[in-house]
């Protein structure tokens, strides 16, 4: 049993990884949680009907008392993965992080001191820092779409980040958990809606964060651009604000600023992705 004895915490912990396909970074992720786990803790993986070697990487963990593996027989989706997990977790605060995820050293003390010394918090989210700057598609996400609010703390921000956020098992019981109709994107901006709409208090932190141990190939860059872009509108609709216009407009002043950027950092050679992603962003707005 892998676990560290760490400054004592007053809550206890279901860290989540949800993956699906996840060959390429799932055992970096769950080898990072397992050294921050304290004996009351645990970690709850859904394999979410994955096709690659997720399942062999994970066969191996299987002894683990602290981890609780479920395999869902086919590919139901984010948010249905996200719903099995809380309703299967043990403990009183469940912490999601994405599969391509690296938990650094101290994070959940943190989160654990933000639920402590706000009582009435039902949900802490933060940031992903890019890890990987492997070639120019990871370069060009590192500098233009990084997962993060800002450098500044903010009280019931528009959304929640989904590869990094915590919530109280009770909130989500109270607002029957994720909408199951979002199955690979949105799911985290929709929650905050319900967040909102319930007059829960969350957070935003910046302190708060996980390592994006992700990496990136034009094709796969511009399924993640249309995903986003798409989705985020949808959601946005369906919680009644209607903002194809305003992303629009903003996809032109988006290309601008980036290749002013990537002018001042003398780095041309991502000005080309800046106008493939500006074609994605048209054509998923366009669709909606």
């Amino acid at each position: 049993m892998n676990i560290q004895t760490k400054k004592k915490r007053e809550y206890c912990y279901s860290v989540v990884i949800c993956a699906y396909n996840s060959e390429r970074y799932i055992k970096d992720c769950i080898d990072s949680v397992l050294m921050q786990l304290t004996a009351n803790d645990e970690l709850i993986i859904i394999n979410d009907g994955s096709t690659d070697n997720t399942k062999k990487i994970l066969d191996g963990y299987a002894n683990n008392a602290r981890i609780k593996i479920i395999s869902n027989p086919t590919n139901f989706g984010l948010a249905v993965s996200r719903n099995i997990a809380y309703k299967s977790a043990n403990n009183e605060i469940i912490f999601y992080i994405d599969s391509d995820t690296i938990l650094p050293e101290g994070i959940i003390e943190k989160i654990d001191e933000y639920f402590v010394n706000n009582r009435d918090l039902s949900a802490l989210t933060g940031q992903g820092i890019e890890l990987n700057k492997k070639n120019k598609y990871d370069e060009w996400r590192y500098l233009f779409f990084s997962q993060t609010q800002g450098k500044i703390e903010k009280k019931n921000p528009r959304y929640l980040s989904g590869l990094c956020m915590a919530v109280k098992k009770n909130a989500l019981l109270n607002l029957q958990g994720f909408n199951e109709n979002y199955r690979t994107h949105a799911e985290d901006v929709d929650f905050a809606y319900k967040l909102r709409n319930a007059q829960m208090k969350y957070i935003y932190s910046p302190d708060i964060f996980v390592f994006h141990n992700r990496t990136d190939n034009e094709e796969s860059l511009k399924k993640m651009a249309f995903n986003h872009i798409y989705w985020s509108i949808i959601v946005h609709k369906n919680n009644g604000r209607n903002y194809i216009a305003k992303y629009f407009f903003a996809s032109f002043k988006i290309l601008i600023s980036q290749i002013l950027k990537c002018v001042a950092l003398r780095k041309f050679y991502l000005i080309d992705i800046s106008f493939k992603i500006f074609f994605v962003r048209l054509k998923a707005i366009l669709k909606i």
